[in-house]
């Protein structure tokens, strides 16, 4: 079934490894929202006005929801769902098409209510953590579907790009996540989890994460190196944080630039890790 496509209906529902979601476009909301149990009508009181307020021009957002059956609502506005992300380094702009980006942006949003799910019984975890796992969960899902890890690489890609562009974007900047998972296992491999959580209880106390104030280096880096207003070069500025940045970017560096033209910028910016 194309989940990611609502086409001629204004909802669907699709399952969860607990309960199932329902997925609303926002241009018929009321449609929608009259799929949902009387009990849950007080959770969700959105309109057509309100739903597209609480959108603010983004193409997606969820709703977790309690009850036994439903675990969230999620709304879509497939026009705002971006077509292309761009970035400005090496006095030139690079832009990456993106390819079934409605699709990607759904599962992000299943992955904010599966992670909700995996996490009511234990810690409490940042906005930044939630975002990278709602992330994790959608490369779980092409994998587990069998899916191109092409489309995997382009959501990596796109996060690295949206930093590069706009440091705030760091609120999503999952690439150094998805990275280690790549670099732990085959896209068998991660295919091969029956569910997402098995995925999450392997991988999870292997991941290096950073602190807040970790990523607010990496930012003031991103910042000083691709920043528009930037006047002069810094080789030195934040030099322990250099080595880590190259290995996550190089990847999107590589398949934007080219490998040649990469590996010199890298070594320019001295992001290469020492031998």
């Amino acid at each position: 079934m194309n989940t990611w496509l609502l086409l001629a209906s204004s909802w669907l529902w699709t399952p969860l490894s607990q309960g199932q979601a329902l997925v609303c476009s926002v241009a018929e909301i009321e449609t929608c929202l009259a799929q949902l149990p009387n009990e849950l009508t007080h959770q969700v009181a959105l309109t057509s006005v309100s739903a597209t307020e609480a959108l603010g021009g983004r193409g997606a957002l969820v709703y977790p929801l309690s009850h036994d059956a439903i675990s969230g609502l999620v709304l879509l506005s497939e026009s705002a769902i971006p077509t292309q992300v761009s970035a400005y380094w090496n006095n030139q702009s690079y832009a990456l098409p993106l390819q079934q980006q409605p699709k990607l942006t759904l599962w992000h949003e299943l992955g904010h209510i599966e992670a909700s799910l995996l996490l009511a019984q234990g810690e409490q975890w940042s906005a930044y953590q939630h975002e990278w796992l709602a992330d994790l969960y959608l490369v779980w899902r092409l994998a587990h579907e069998q899916q191109d890890q092409a489309l995997a690489w382009q959501q990596y890609h796109r996060r690295n790009l949206a930093f590069m562009t706009d440091t705030t974007a760091i609120s999503h900047w999952s690439s150094p996540i998805i990275l280690q998972l790549f670099q732990q296992y085959s896209w068998q491999e991660v295919g091969q989890f029956a569910q997402f959580s098995q995925l999450f209880e392997a991988f999870y106390p292997q991941c290096r994460q950073y602190s807040e104030d970790e990523l607010a280096e990496f930012a003031s880096l991103v910042g000083r190196t691709f920043g528009r207003g930037k006047t002069f070069h810094l080789p030195n500025y934040m030099s322990w944080r250099r080595a880590a940045l190259g290995e996550y970017l190089q990847p999107t560096l590589a398949s934007m630039m080219g490998q040649s033209l990469a590996s010199d910028w890298l070594v320019e910016h001295q992001m290469l890790a020492s031998d």
